[in-house]
């Protein structure tokens, strides 16, 4: 009797422990998984907007440099005579702001201020 009744506890402990140690891995293998689903799918998510971001600049650049060559197209046809026939005058009395002795300068010596 005490024969069957140790025999049956290590049947039935050896098969918990068994059955433990397969739910425990199975559990750690879907974990793996989920895990690395994961990241790959986070992976292929950067580098699409990556492409997406890369493809933005390449249009903004595009519309820059036709903003400059815009600017530039403007920039060269302003003469004295437009500016005239547009209203503006021509500055009589400038003035001009002058840097005093007295206004203390930084400057770089060597080492020192």
């Amino acid at each position: 009797m005490t024969e069957r009744i140790l025999q049956f506890n290590n049947e039935f402990i050896g098969n918990n422990a068994q059955k433990s140690l397969f739910l425990g891995l199975a559990g750690s293998l879907v974990l793996v998984f989920v895990i690395y689903s994961y990241f790959i799918g986070s992976i292929i998510f950067a580098v699409v907007e990556r492409k997406q971001l890369e493809a933005d600049i390449r249009d903004y650049k595009s519309f820059m440099g036709t903003l400059e060559v815009e600017y530039l197209n403007l920039a060269s046809g302003i003469t004295l005579d437009k500016a005239k026939a547009l209203g503006f005058k021509e500055a009589t009395d400038q003035i001009f702001i002058s840097r005093k002795g007295s206004v203390k300068t930084l400057s770089f010596r060597g080492n020192e201020f």
